[in-house]
């Protein structure tokens, strides 16, 4: 397998893919640690805990979640964020193709920008919880941790636990 700045090349190919059908959205900068702001998700920098935090509100069709997911990258991205918390409570559906997309596509790329860990807030029942229990079958082993919580705050304090032992290796 080719290898190219430590990835291997399919990471590579799969991010040159992205860029010419995403290059705008690569290269905005957000304002006030606000990266989107949609009916359906908003992304922002959590800059006391130095993690990327997403709360979804709702149904995103397949282009507005393609969408959002590139702005998380972005944000990976700019932050230089090695942690992500999803608030996917209120999340709904998340069609098949979707979760291919996010295992073939978005997870190389989020490994590729420096992620080591999500930690996903999950409903206690519902689309949302099945809808995230998908995705995160479809991911399966990645090179970071993903770990489910039922609260913010317990998602959050595992982030921040975790870089603590990141930074004492």
């Amino acid at each position: 397998m080719r290898m190219e700045r430590g990835c291997p090349a399919s990471i590579w190919e799969t991010l040159l893919d992205v860029l010419e059908r995403y290059p705008y959205r690569l290269f905005m900068t957000p304002q006030l640690g606000h990266h989107s702001d949609e009916p359906w998700v908003s992304i922002t920098w959590d800059a006391e805990h130095e993690c990327v935090y997403s709360d979804w509100n709702g149904f995103a069709n397949s282009g507005e979640l393609r969408a959002s997911m590139m702005k998380i990258i972005d944000a990976i991205r700019e932050r230089h964020a090695s942690s992500f918390v999803s608030d996917n409570r209120r999340l709904e559906v998340v069609a098949n193709e979707d979760q291919l997309w996010i295992r073939d596509t978005w997870t190389p790329l989020a490994v590729a920008v420096g992620l080591k860990r999500i930690a996903v807030v999950l409903a206690a029942h519902g689309l949302g919880k099945i809808a995230s229990e998908a995705v995160l079958s479809q991911i399966g082993k990645t090179a970071f941790a993903t770990r489910t919580f039922t609260t913010v705050s317990e998602a959050i304090e595992w982030v921040v636990d975790e870089q603590t032992k990141g930074a004492a290796r």
